[in-house]
């Protein structure tokens, strides 16, 4: 299978005062890879959800070491969906 990648650069308000990513952004993120993927590989997604197809989330995971690693401005993590 071939990977999904979403690039994301991390902006002032996903970080606190000292520059660290809030947690709650990595989940935000990989929400956001699988809106773009659906966008990209399965547009007609888009209208099944207009008309009352719903997404659930049921499980996320972050590798914690580099949830450490990721400060403003730097490209944060690869998340990433099987396609």
């Amino acid at each position: 299978m071939r990977a999904y990648e979403y690039m994301h650069v991390v902006g002032f308000e996903e970080t606190n005062l000292v520059g660290n990513v809030y947690f709650v952004n990595h989940v935000r993120w990989q929400g956001r890879c699988r809106e773009m993927f659906l966008r990209q590989h399965a547009p007609s997604v888009l209208d099944d959800l207009a008309r009352g197809l719903s997404l659930v989330t049921t499980r996320v995971s972050c590798e914690a070491m580099r949830l450490r690693q990721i400060h403003q401005f730097n490209n944060g993590p690869h998340a990433g969906s099987e396609a």
